[in-house]
């Protein structure tokens, strides 16, 4: 058993492709801890966790990876899949996550993953050490969305308002958006 885990959340796309750099980071991590990479989330039908597990395994086949996915595609499903997966037996002895995420991304990540081991696993502690990914900044828009983000979390009502603008970098939101209303 291993006392701690890689935990990246799948990145946004950019050019209609899914970028590299968190999952190369969370790989490059994995290795060098020679810890499970626990690969989470996909705002692309489960597209994204197949073709970085896949790119996580030809790198080291033997890295243990486990992909976790919540149709949900959202921080807070992503959260709590994962600790979800660390309730499992194999991964009892497990006491440092190491998040991996694009620095803009990492606030809301953070904060959603700490309050929710707390308030659904309080019999274990855990240490978070952050592993930020440096990237280019996103849309404005989209910095004031991951504030925006952290404070409905906070007061309990994440998930709850409807989208008013396209997610930033995931196709099977945009998608949804983007479909005609049927009519009554």
């Amino acid at each position: 058993m291993h006392n701690s885990v890689v935990a990246m959340f799948c990145g946004p796309h950019e050019d209609g492709r899914p970028t590299s750099r968190r999952i190369n980071a969370a790989i490059q991590t994995a290795m060098g801890l020679k810890a499970p990479l626990m690969i989470a989330g996909d705002a692309n039908d489960g597209k994204d966790l197949e073709l970085f597990a896949g790119r996580a395994h030809r790198r080291s086949p033997a890295l243990d990876v486990v992909k976790l996915y919540d149709e949900r595609a959202n921080t807070l499903a992503d959260v709590q899949i994962l600790i979800e997966e660390l309730r499992e037996h194999r991964h009892r002895g497990v006491t440092t996550i190491y998040l991996v995420t694009d620095w803009w991304h990492m606030p809301r990540s953070f904060v959603m993953l700490a309050l929710e081991l707390q308030n659904l696993m309080p019999e274990r502690r855990f240490d978070i050490q952050i592993v930020n990914v440096r990237c280019p900044e996103p849309p404005h828009e989209e910095l004031l969305g991951e504030r925006q983000g952290i404070m409905h979390y906070l007061a309990g009502t994440y998930g709850s308002h409807e989208l008013t603008r396209k997610p930033y970098g995931k196709p099977a939101q945009e998608r949804a958006l983007a479909a005609p209303v049927a009519a009554n």
